[in-house]
């Protein structure tokens, strides 16, 4: 359960309500269709509605937030099969599109990054240790991301993994869908080879055979994904 803090005067209220808003939300200690009522929050967070409300709105902008007739702000609702489609429709685009630059900016240490947290996600496959797994996973996909020096791209896929979260993709204590979406070995495996494809190309800043390895992969996540999900209602 996330324990809120009050905010510091010295800091920005509204960006410290809106994080630790969207950490709640993310995480699941504000359930999917709560209600965020301004002045409960207010009260918390020790300030007036005003900080509570402009955090709120930056939630709905990134769609974590809708506003329901009668109910007013409400945690977003769980999305549905189709949204979760297009989710991953976009989410590969997207990678897809920031190929060339990645190629071109990646790092040796980003690598030898990306390399430690796929040894971290097989580590965590032998344990069982579905929260490691995920938490090794972002970060690869992380530095995959960031790597391509593209702010705008970055900011468009970290949107993207904002409105994703509340099907559980982004919170490994709450994950049942996301860990229904690797729940057999064998997929498990491919994934970690596919990743270990995905270094490989770049270390031989070989673009196209990236591009062929993410396509893969991506499709492979994407069918997968999309399999499990009647399974999670």
């Amino acid at each position: 359960m996330t324990a809120f803090t009050p905010v510091d005067p010295a800091n920005p209220q509204r960006e410290t309500i809106y994080t630790q808003l969207k950490n709640a939300i993310i995480n699941g200690d504000i359930a999917p269709d709560e209600r965020i009522v301004e002045t409960k929050y207010a009260d918390i967070f020790r300030v007036s509605r005003t900080p509570v409300r402009e955090a709120i709105r930056m939630l709905e902008r990134e769609g974590l937030v809708v506003y329901e007739p009668r109910k007013g702000a409400v945690a977003r609702p769980r999305l549905t099969r189709a949204e979760v489609d297009e989710v991953y429709t976009i989410r590969s685009a997207l990678q897809l599109l920031s190929v060339d630059a990645v190629v071109r900016n990646i790092t040796d240490a980003q690598l030898d990054a990306m390399e430690a947290d796929n040894r971290g996600c097989a580590e965590a496959l032998d344990k069982h240790d579905v929260g490691a797994y995920f938490r090794h996973l972002d970060e690869f996909n992380g530095l995959l991301t960031q790597s391509s020096n593209m702010p705008l791209l970055i900011k468009l896929l970290d949107q993207i993994e904002s409105y994703s979260a509340t099907t559980s993709f982004q919170n490994p204590e709450h994950a049942r869908f996301r860990e229904s979406v690797l729940s057999d070995d064998e997929r498990r495996r491919r994934a970690l080879a596919e990743h270990e494809e995905i270094v490989a190309s770049l270390r031989a800043r070989d673009a196209d055979r990236l591009r062929r390895v993410l396509t893969a992969h991506t499709a492979n996540v994407h069918e997968a994904a999309l399999q499990r999900y009647g399974k999670e209602d």
